[in-house]
C-alpha cells in the first residue's frame, strides 16, 4: 500500500479522517523505513521505552531551550510558536521543550 501523505500520523489515520494530499517520494522513503523498524521486535522495544521517557519528559516539563544541536533553529522555533498562537487565537498557551540526547542519557 502506498502511503497517501508524508505524515505518519496521518497514515496511520487515514481510515480515521480521509486526506486528499498526494504521496512524494519522501513517503515512500519514510515507509520503508517504518514497516522495516516495525518488524523488528527489538526496534519496536526500544521504541515504546524511547517513546515513553519522551512522554514522561513532556509531562514532567523536562526540557532544553535551545533548538538544534547548537541552537541554531531556538530563533526559528520561537518565531513558530508566536505566529502559531496568534493563528489559533492563543497568546502564551503552546510550549515546546527542546528533546536533546543529554534529556535522554541523563537518568535522574
Amino acid at each position: 500500500k502506498t502511503p497517501k501523505t508524508e505524515n505518519l500520523r496521518d497514515i496511520l489515520m487515514e481510515d480515521v479522517v480521509p486526506s486528499e494530499c498526494g504521496a512524494t517520494e519522501f513517503s515512500q522513503v519514510v515507509w520503508e523505513h517504518f514497516t522495516a523498524l516495525a518488524s523488528d521486535d527489538l526496534a519496536v522495544e526500544y521504541m515504546s521505552q524511547y517513546l515513553f521517557l519522551q512522554e514522561n519528559a513532556l509531562r514532567l516539563r523536562i526540557g532544553t531551550d535551545h533548538f538544534g544541536p547548537h541552537g541554531e533553529y531556538t530563533n526559528h522555533v520561537e518565531r513558530m510558536i508566536r505566529t502559531l498562537e496568534r493563528f489559533w487565537n492563543m497568546p502564551n498557551e503552546i510550549e515546546v521543550l527542546g528533546q536533546h540526547n543529554e534529556t535522554l542519557n541523563d537518568r535522574e
